[in-house]
Formats: structure tokens, sequence, C-alpha cells
């Protein structure tokens, strides 16, 4: 005789089958990479992703920085003239530690006899470090451009040593280096239509621009080196004469007239 089925349980045994079929399936959908599941909003994960993404802030600042470097000069620029033994050239100077580094060197004439001892030719001239000092500084923006003037890095750490972009045209390998590190669009324009040297950037703190006198700066590049070999070491350096700063221009208000003086 036989027993007759529960009809509950029969049904509860064949949702427990699909259930377990269901969740075998989802699981090997899963794996292949056929149903993916969206993070929920506030992860960690996702919050990580996006502040890995450049903000609208961020890419505003980049743009600043750019527009000053290659702006003409302005009422409230500080400038530096360097006289050299081949002729001066004048910097504008970007507000920052770097600058006020620079400054506090040419005011006490650290500047003075020091010559351009390294010449890369079209890449920089450089002179060697004053002192074994280094410092920090907030970064900034500014591009490794022709007539670019700032300090050499010693690590993460900046040094004193004076440095000069003199590349007019730029290398293929420089426009592999902006590939390869996804510049933006505007940044690799500037490059190619000023020259310079992108791969320089993180090695050299940019501090200034060069805004006139460019003629004395390709002279001095243009001097006998020892070659790549030799470390392009320069023959006979053209030596800085001294540093002067220039403080901003203040324009002077009109003097009042005598009828508005007796008001």
């Amino acid at each position: 005789m036989s027993r007759k089925k529960n009809p509950a349980a029969l049904i509860a045994g064949i949702a427990a089958t699909v259930i377990g079929v269901s969740i075998i399936a989802v699981a090997v959908l899963a794996v292949a990479g056929i149903i993916t599941f969206d993070k929920p909003v506030g992860s960690a994960s996702a919050d990580k992703a996006e502040n890995e993404e450049p903000s609208a802030v961020i890419a505003e600042a980049k743009n600043k920085d750019l527009e000053w470097q290659t702006a003409e000069l302005s009422s409230e620029d500080i400038t530096a003239t360097v006289e050299t033994e081949a002729g001066s050239f004048v910097i504008k100077l970007y507000p920052g530690a770097a600058a006020d580094r620079f400054t506090l060197l040419a005011g006490d004439g650290s500047f003075a006899s020091v010559g351009f001892s390294t010449l890369a030719e079209n890449m920089f001239i450089q002179c060697p470090a004053i002192s074994e000092e280094t410092f920090g500084a907030e970064q900034n923006e500014l591009g490794c451009i022709y007539g670019a003037v700032g300090f050499a890095m010693d690590g993460e750490e900046i040094s004193d040593s004076l440095f000069a972009v003199t590349a007019k045209t730029l290398s293929g390998m420089s426009r592999a280096y902006m590939d390869e590190h996804g510049f933006s669009s505007q940044r690799a324009e500037l490059y190619e239509s000023l020259g310079g040297m992108p791969e320089y950037e993180g090695r050299v703190f940019i501090f200034g621009q060069v805004i006139s006198g460019f003629e004395v700066l390709d002279s001095i590049a243009e001097g006998r080196t020892s070659g790549y070999t030799g470390g392009y070491a320069a023959e006979n350096p053209v030596k800085i004469i001294s540093v002067s700063i220039n403080p901003p221009e203040v324009e002077e208000s009109e003097p009042e007239s005598e009828a508005e003086g007796q008001n």
C-alpha cells in the first residue's frame, strides 16, 4: 500500500530545487563576467574611483598657471634681471617658496661669478648648485617650455642649481613622453607651439619665465661643450655677473586738482 504524497511538501521540494539551480546559474554567469553587480553608492571602492578622477577645480588651477606663464608682463609681476658676460635677460617670477629662495640668493649676491657649466644642446643650460642645502615647496603647474627658469630637483627636494629651458622645438622623444603620460590637449599644444622639455616636468621646479633677452639665452646655449660622453660640460662657462630683483610697477594716481582739494 503506497503512501499518499503531501502536496505542500512536494511543492516546497520543487521550489528549493529551482532556487538552488538559479543561484548556481547566477554564480557561473557572474564569474564569466556576463552578469555584473553595481557597487552601492558611497562605498569605499566607488569613492576611491571618484577621487582619482581630476576635478574641475584642479583642471582650472592648471590652466591658470599656464595662462600666467604665457601671458604678457602685468603691473603686478615681480621680475629679475640676470646680467651675464653674454648680456642680460629678464625673468618674471611666479609667487612661491622657490621664487622667494631665488630672490634671497639674488639679494645676498650668491649668483655672482656662478657660471652656466652645463649646456645640453637644444635642451637646457644649468649652473652648479650654490650650496648643499635643499628645500621643499608646494608644486605648481608651470611647464618646462622654452624660456622656463627654475631650480633642479634633488629627488623630491629642490636644490639651488639654476636651470633654464633652451629647447625651441619639441623632439620626437618629448612627443612620445606626452602621449605616454596623458598630457592634456591644451598642455600638449603649448609645447608644440613654444618648444620645451615636457619630460623634465617633476625633475625641475619652474618658478619663472624669460620675457626678454631670449637672444642672450640662445647665445649661452650655443657654447662649446664636451659633448654627451663628457656630460655636456661647457668649455668656457658664461658667468653670471649679478641678479637684481625688480618690484612690481605701481601706477601712480593722478594728483587731485586744487578745486577738488578745496572741496
